[in-house]
């Protein structure tokens, strides 16, 4: 006998019309759309009416970990609620569609889905270049970008370079936040400290001649001392460091498989 299992949809307000889809998700993911990305999770494009949508499917987690899930919310759900919660305070991320969950009887999470609509902005290492020329404007932008969502609160945890998208306008330069899962909004009404604003900036690139542009503008635009530079790369040499580290025992005890 097979196992009664329940599609549970949170659906952004007027996205009505997309319950049929989203309710069959858990059944048509693997094997129709186009595959964007597969690894640890797995990314697809979805046309839909017409419509181009991208749904990522989380990686299954272990028995304990779907038990957390039961209490708390899924990677799927944190990243809807994040979603929101960015269009909220005004920063860019693509169009929040639905968080869509399959069940088990008892309330385990089998599979999750985030649904947002698809933007084919280019990732922002593609026009950083990290090492030798790299764009200064581009560069000065980005920092300003930061500053503004530092000041609002808005601390991504996993800002890489693919993780950040970027528009060229007649303006300037638009930025939008991709992977939103792992986030975190202070209630602090001045937003991140500079400690924790460095923290957040050391995972975009590597500490390159860019990286230190970077990090003058962000210093200058929040209205800090230039003293504070040093501190700022200290705190991305510490983290560099570590990363290593890390690395080198991942690499180690996968090599004693």
């Amino acid at each position: 006998m097979e196992k009664r299992r329940a599609v549970c949809v949170l659906m952004a307000p007027g996205e009505a019309a997309l319950r049929p889809f989203l309710e069959t998700l858990p059944q048509v993911f693997a094997v129709s759309g186009e595959l964007l990305f597969r690894g640890r999770n797995e990314l697809r494009c979805f046309c839909v009416d017409g419509r181009n949508l991208v749904v990522k499917r989380f990686g299954r987690h272990n028995v304990a970990v779907r038990l957390l899930g039961v209490f708390g919310r899924s990677k799927a759900r944190k990243s809807y609620d994040n979603a929101i919660r960015l269009v909220q305070l005004g920063v860019q991320t693509p169009k929040p569609v639905a968080c869509v969950e399959l069940r088990s009887f008892c309330g385990l999470a089998t599979d999750t889905f985030y649904v947002c609509d698809y933007v084919s902005w280019p990732a922002l290492g593609e026009g950083l270049h990290e090492t030798g020329y790299f764009n200064r404007e581009l560069t000065t932008a980005f920092a300003h970008f930061m500053v503004g969502i530092h000041a609002k609160g808005v601390e991504h945890c996993d800002l890489n370079a693919t993780n950040v998208r970027f528009r060229m306008k007649s303006d300037g330069y638009a930025f939008m936040l991709i992977d939103l899962n792992r986030m975190r909004f202070h209630r602090n009404s001045c937003g991140l400290s500079s400690r924790e604003g460095f923290a957040n900036l050391t995972r975009f690139s590597c500490c390159s001649e860019m990286f230190v542009c970077f990090l003058r503008e962000y210093i200058a635009v929040r209205g800090l001392p230039v003293s504070k530079l040093a501190e700022a790369l200290s705190v991305k040499h510490r983290h560099d460091f570590w990363w290593d580290v890390r690395k080198f025992f991942k690499r180690l005890a996968n090599g004693w498989h």
